[in-house]
């Protein structure tokens, strides 16, 4: 139990490292993706709601040591995973198709980025006063088509 807690954050470190040397600078039109909630709802698909909560929370400072956003991935990414982690954790036996998968994360994202962009809007970090709807539509769907990418190249599960 405790080797795999350390794996999984292991990676949750790889994650936030690929998120802001590489995929900060993937920018289509001023959209980002966060492959951070992508990691984190696979986890939450495979590991218990405690250990999940953890690791999230863990990430969340993390990334707002070294984006210096003062709580606000602290804030949003474990509230999403409370809101979320029964529905999500239901889905682990079924096999989804691409739809199916671009759906779901389009939801979790969409709730996700309005809460962190209704948050950072009212702790003054980011001016979204004109992109708030590109910013919460636009990161939504394009960590979707991510997520979507990241099922396509993961390894088939052996039952």
């Amino acid at each position: 139990m405790m080797n795999r807690f350390w794996i999984d954050f292991a990676v949750l470190i790889g994650f936030i490292i690929a998120q802001i040397t590489m995929f900060r600078h993937l920018e289509f039109w001023g959209l980002q993706t966060n492959i951070v909630i992508i990691y984190i709802v696979w986890l939450a698909s495979v590991r218990n709601r405690t250990q999940t909560l953890i690791i999230t929370i863990i990430g969340a400072i993390l990334m707002d040591i070294l984006l210096d956003t003062w709580g606000v991935f602290l804030f949003s990414k474990p509230l999403i995973l409370l809101i979320f982690y029964n529905f999500i954790y239901q889905q682990r036996d079924n096999t989804l198709q691409l739809g199916q998968i671009f759906t779901m994360f389009l939801f979790i994202c969409l709730a996700y980025n309005l809460v962190f962009l209704l948050i950072s809007t009212f702790a003054g970090i980011y001016s979204t006063d004109f992109q708030f709807l590109k910013l919460w539509i636009g990161n939504s769907i394009y960590t979707a088509i991510t997520a979507v990418f990241f099922y396509l190249i993961k390894p088939e599960q052996k039952r």
